[in-house]
């Protein structure tokens, strides 16, 4: 996952280009995101944020075909329509079902009429009556008359997921074999995982890119190849793999019956869960015939590979039998891992194990057992870490410099102390979500990490966490990583600001198109970034995504390219003298889209974003995604929603954990 480097005008400025469809790429996002503007019209309302459902509007209740689709036929389908080829038609109800961002569109749809933002300038616009009619029935649930179909994070029937066959990520795969193999082999596993193919993608998890490419067979078997190869060549390896195997000593006879018994064990070890009776004859008669044809060594490595290169081990399949019913509780092993791959992102460990063959695991006590002690293990913090890491985009992050050694050594501080920001607030603190947005803390491991926050490492004893000012550096998005860019002080604007909106607050502002430039600013303008990117992107094709995109990024003036705090910018004049002009950091954010708040400054932006609606439920879903390795469904508004309520309710954000294996389609699946 890298983090979003789109610089110029978004995707919609194509459509712009092409004359019409503003709105296309805007309300293709792929979130269902709450509005904290509309959740906080009046408590009448009745509306619940997550669920999209809303009650108490007038008498006349609106449909798509009476009310909407003239509307549209009025204002809209001129450009969004079916024959015009649009991204969004809205000539057609149901060409917007389908898609778990519908209801979200739809609201977006409004949004942009309630704001006057479309119809474009020019064009003939919606009367108050109109878009109060639109807004009711959207309010209502942006229902056709011919489905009952409730769009959105609708949470009527509690459903079970479908199982969801998975190979282990890259990340997994490593974790597993670093607990099921020995440490004596360690080397072998990471020189090969690092020729893996990288399936990540900009702005997801990698649980949701895996594939079972060819690239990954053959690195797969190139791996496991290894492994054998080694563990056959190296008595030490055996010895630690095998317990047995010291006891029987040189003799033959031993040492094949020594792997007698651990091989099955090892198995089902891998697979996390017992052997079927027809897998458990089948490796006997290959023990046998392998311990025939090869000494004890090279027929454990063969059974070893075997093991390592079946689906079974690298796949999460949850292949369980079926209990009577549909859904059906799923078995303990299955429970076993679901809980290891979700919190420790690994196999599950002896106690886990043990749990599940005496069928306690999914019993409620059990289970909440097994899961404080879990979250209590350094296995989540690394967990934690890695969810971080793709969440914030940490790989990619980049410094300025010409010293590739001083540049990587902070970039690697700067990595290190949003992580340990995160475990200090999350768990340390068991604070909750908001507080990641509010703290002062700092995890300051290098002198020149140091540097960049003005501090003295004089009296430092590194590394160790500080608390920095609160007037400056209140919240994770005030920290160097956050804010660091090898980029012009323009282009680290819109970066900010496009990371904001797409990894923070779940809005998909989309790419650039590669045929759009930054027009040339005004040059009686040319004085601050702020005045250069304003007049850059006044025109109307840029003016509709960019007025949501400047103001964060504006918001953000008071920090260099570096992530160093300043309060002055030096810039140059069309003249080339150059002038020290004071940063204007006051902002019209418009967080939740419609927001009306205003910040002054990243430590009023990192507070109003810390209470959206959008931020909260992008939290919600991205844990879901990385505790089930699955995006969000429709299906799973239940479990979403409650996820979503847990913060809301300013609850301590493990709580979003707790909220999820403790519901009851955690124990359940659907076929």
């Amino acid at each position: 996952m890298t983090r979003p480097l789109t610089v110029l005008s978004i995707a919609c400025c194509l459509a712009l280009l092409a004359g019409c469809g503003a709105v296309d790429m805007l309300l293709s996002s792929n979130s269902i995101q709450a509005r904290s503007k509309r959740s906080a019209v009046s408590s009448s309302s009745n509306q619940d944020v997550a669920t999209g459902s809303f009650a108490g509007a007038g008498e006349h209740t609106p449909t798509y075909l009476t009310d909407i689709a003239p509307l549209m036929t009025k204002y809209c389908v001129s450009c969004h329509s079916t024959a015009a080829q649009n991204v969004v038609i809205l000539d057609n109800y149901d060409a917007l079902i389908g898609n778990g961002s519908v209801f979200d569109k739809w609201h977006k749809v409004l949004e942009y009429v309630e704001s006057s933002t479309m119809p474009p300038p020019g064009l003939s616009a919606p009367t108050a009556k109109d878009v109060a009619l639109l807004k009711k029935w959207v309010d209502d649930g942006a229902q056709s008359a011919s489905t009952s179909f409730q769009l959105g994070l609708s949470c009527t029937d509690r459903v079970p997921p479908v199982a969801n066959i998975r190979r282990l990520t890259n990340d997994e795969l490593a974790n597993t074999l670093a607990d099921l193999l020995p440490q004596s082999l360690a080397s072998v596993i990471s020189d090969d995982l690092a020729h893996f193919p990288n399936e990540s993608r900009p702005g997801t998890f990698d649980a949701l890119t895996t594939s079972i490419s060819s690239g990954f067979l053959d690195s797969q078997y190139a791996l496991v190849h290894h492994v054998a190869e080694t563990l056959k060549s190296t008595p030490k390896a055996i010895t630690d793999l095998v317990p047995c195997w010291a006891s029987a000593g040189t003799d033959v006879n031993a040492q094949g019956t020594c792997l007698g018994q651990f091989l099955p064990t090892f198995a089902a070890k891998a697979f996390r869960r017992p052997l079927t009776p027809a897998e458990t004859s089948a490796q006997a008669d290959a023990l046998a015939d392998a311990l025939e044809n090869f000494d004890p060594p090279t027929a454990l490595a063969t059974l070893v590979q075997s093991v390592l290169f079946s689906p079974d081990f690298y796949m999460l399949p949850e292949l369980d039998a079926k209990a009577a019913g549909n859904p059906y509780q799923v078995s303990d092993y299955v429970v076993a891992s679901r809980l290891s791959y979700a919190l420790w992102g690994t196999m599950p460990d002896e106690e886990l194990r043990t749990a599940a063959q005496d069928g306690s695991l999914s019993q409620a006590t059990k289970l909440k057992s097994e899961l404080t002690r879990m979250l209590a293990s350094p296995k989540f913090l690394s967990h934690l870490d890695h969810v971080t890491d793709q969440w914030l985009s940490l790989d990619a992050l980049t410094v300025a410099g010409t010293d590739q050694n001083a540049r990587q050594s902070l970039i690697a501080s700067m990595q290190k102390d949003i992580l340990m920001t995160v475990r200090q607030v999350l768990v340390t603190d068991n604070g909750n979500f908001s507080g990641l947005f509010t703290t002062p803390i700092a995890y300051i491991d290098s002198p020149a990490l140091a540097k960049v926050y003005g501090l003295s490492t004089d009296h430092l004893d590194l590394p160790q966490y500080v608390t920095l000012d609160a007037q400056v550096r209140a919240g994770v998005l005030t920290r160097a990583g956050m804010l660091s860019y090898d980029a012009t002080p323009v282009l680290t604007t819109i970066r900010r600001a496009h990371f904001v909106r797409q990894n923070i607050l779940g809005q998909d502002i989309g790419n650039p198109p590669a045929n759009v430039t930054l027009a040339p600013a005004d040059a009686t303008l040319n004085v601050s970034v702020r005045d250069r990117l304003t007049a850059s992107t006044k025109s109307y094709q840029c003016s509709f995504c960019h007025n949501q995109l400047n103001p964060i990024g504006f918001a953000f003036g008071n920090y260099a390219s570096d992530g160093t705090y300043q309060t002055t910018e030096v810039d140059a004049l069309p003249s080339g003298d150059l002038v020290t002009v004071p940063i204007d950091a006051k902002v019209d954010p418009r967080i939740d889209i419609l927001g009306r708040d205003t910040a002054t400054g990243a430590v009023e932006l990192d507070a109003l974003i810390g209470s959206s609606n959008d931020a909260r439920l992008t939290f919600a879903k991205l844990w879901y995604t990385a505790l089930t390795g699955s995006e969000v469904d429709a299906k799973q508004a239940c479990v979403v929603r409650d996820m979503f309520n847990v913060v809301n309710a300013d609850q301590p954000a493990l709580d979003v954990i707790r909220s999820y294996v403790t519901a009851p389609e955690f124990l359940l699946k659907a076929y």
